[in-house]
This record gives C-alpha cells, structure tokens and sequence, in this order.
C-alpha cells in the first residue's frame, strides 16, 4: 500500500486513509519514516524467522 500511494517525491504523511489508501494528514514529519523504517526492519527480521 505504501508503494502505490508515495507520490515520485518520496514525501510521506502521517496518516493513509484506512479505505482509500491516499495519504492523509501533515506531510514529511520525521517520526513517518522512522516508523516506516522500524516497520520494514521488523518485517524482513519476522520473514527471515519463518524462512521467506
């Protein structure tokens, strides 16, 4: 979801809308990527747990 809603800019708000997917809400705000960043680091060490 993340991919097809970032516009080329790469800015990302703080919020998606739950049934759109369109970003909403203040834009480019520090704790947006890093949570970003924590969620995808999570994600890749939860997939190498289970073997993907």
């Amino acid at each position: 979801m993340v991919r097809a809603h970032t516009p080329a800019s790469g800015e990302l708000s703080e919020q998606f809308d739950q049934r759109s997917g369109a970003q909403t809400s203040a834009k480019n705000l520090t704790w947006s990527y890093a949570a970003f960043v924590t969620a995808f680091a999570a994600r890749r060490a939860a997939r190498r747990l289970i073997g993907h």
